[in-house]
């Protein structure tokens, strides 16, 4: 089937499991023409598959250093860049997301590309996350977002950083991770960090 088509039963199918076998099979034509509606898939807000389209991209010949370049370019307004760079796993994406994340909370926003920024800085495993955290936190009335980065700082720090002092900010962003968040081990990780504090 030509790429334009696969492109268009990927617009049109919201099935998660079909836009994979879609993306795959995009990644197998060995279609140098795929590359472009691969990097609009990965671009298109957040779709939740961007490691098999980054898997799709790599199979067909594309650099590392090519799909960071056209996501960074693409930021702050593609959700699916932020998530990609987390799993690029690349440290020329920390300042990109910083930047998000610095314009946000300078302005008082409060927008979803840095709740997602500060998650994938946390992926990243850079500290620095857990820093912003506590600041979105310190001025949002989101309960969805805040329980966003209130996940990503306790999966980044495993518990609070000992050095943080301000130990209601910490307790606001306790409370804010929802109950259904306590799965996966949230649970314990929430009672070491009160034990930190």
């Amino acid at each position: 089937f030509p790429v334009n088509w696969w492109l268009f039963k990927f617009k049109n199918n919201y099935d998660y499991l079909k836009r994979i076998k879609i993306v795959k099979a995009l990644g197998e034509t060995n279609n140098r023409k795929a590359i472009g509606p691969l990097f609009e898939i990965l671009l298109h807000k957040s779709t939740d598959i961007e490691y098999w389209v980054l898997e799709a991209l790599f199979r067909l010949g594309v650099s590392k250093d090519e799909i960071l370049r056209v996501c960074i370019d693409a930021l702050p307004h593609s959700l699916g860049a932020i998530y990609t760079l987390g799993d690029l796993r690349d440290p020329r994406a920390v300042n990109p997301l910083i930047q998000i994340i610095t314009n946000d909370i300078e302005s008082g926003k409060d927008s979803v590309a840095a709740v997602v920024a500060i998650k994938t800085l946390a992926k990243l495993g850079d500290r620095r996350a857990g820093k912003y955290c506590i600041e979105y936190l310190s001025y949002t009335d989101d309960s969805r977002g805040s329980s966003e980065i209130a996940a990503a700082y306790i999966e980044l720090m495993g518990m609070p950083e000992p050095n943080i002092e301000n130990k209601d900010l910490i307790n606001k962003l306790l409370e804010k991770i929802p109950y259904t968040s306590y799965g996966d081990g949230y649970e314990l990780k929430i009672n070491l960090a009160i034990i930190e504090i």
